[in-house]
């Protein structure tokens, strides 16, 4: 990693959401969504759908797990966000519109998932997990898809250089004043988080950031999870106990 260009970076940070909608895309560099109210909108769908079917909506984050060699199911993707919607279609206020591309909004929703499980518990120690990305995994990638490695790269970094910050961004409401400040705190990890690749530019915009970095707060908490010890029969026992 090097830092790189924090000026012109700190203004890329600020421009405008580009209008945009389109169809899930495998590889994407950038994240755009209609309009700031899209983005609000479906940061609040998100959030409201989660708390009252996080489990669900877990379901469908897992479909974009795949083996080696077989590609992501954009149909049943989004056909199980499209249930999601119809089935709480009361988490949208009057007015609002879910509109944009649903690679941007399944991010949305992976942040929302982890906002909820850690509201008012400590985040874990990170450190030990293995990392999803590496400079060798986005040289390796596709040139389609480098970019968006590239991406996922730059966010896992920054958020496990200031987890604690990067639940703070998810947490605040998009475009506003407190999501301006927790950026601000952001800007020595992103800085020195741009990876440094031959050939390949990073246009960094907010709702890029804030997206990736959705991804992957909750993709190095779910490997967290499934590399930790786990319980031995005896300290679930005596957790039985305990509780009894």
């Amino acid at each position: 990693m090097k830092s790189a260009y924090p000026i012109l970076f700190f203004l890329m940070l600020m421009t405008p959401i580009a209008v945009q909608a389109g169809p899930t895309r495998q590889s994407e560099d950038a994240v755009k969504l209609n309009s700031e109210a899209a983005w609000v909108a479906g940061w609040n769908f998100a959030n409201c759908v989660v708390k009252r079917d996080r489990i669900g909506v877990t379901a469908i984050l897992d479909m974009m797990r795949t083996s080696p060699g077989v590609e992501v199911n954009h149909k049943a993707l989004a056909k199980g966000v499209q249930k999601l919607a119809d089935k709480y279609g009361d988490c949208l206020a009057p007015g609002d519109k879910l509109d944009g591309k649903m690679s941007v909004f399944l991010k949305i929703m992976a942040g929302a998932v982890f906002v909820n499980k850690f509201s008012g518990n400590t985040l874990p120690d990170y450190s030990q997990s293995p990392w999803l990305y590496t400079a060798k995994s986005v040289e390796r990638a596709e040139p389609q898809e480098k970019s968006a490695k590239l991406f996922s790269l730059f966010s896992e970094c920054v958020f496990r250089s200031q987890p604690t910050d990067v639940l703070a961004l998810l947490k605040s409401r998009p475009f506003a004043n407190e999501e301006a400040a927790v950026f601000v705190k952001l800007q020595p990890a992103m800085g020195s988080c741009i990876p440094a690749q031959e050939g390949v530019q990073m246009k960094l915009s907010k709702d890029t950031v804030r997206s990736y970095l959705a991804m992957a707060a909750y993709l190095v908490d779910q490997v967290y999870e499934f590399t930790k010890p786990k319980q031995t029969s005896q300290m679930i026992r005596e957790q039985g106990r305990r509780y009894a």
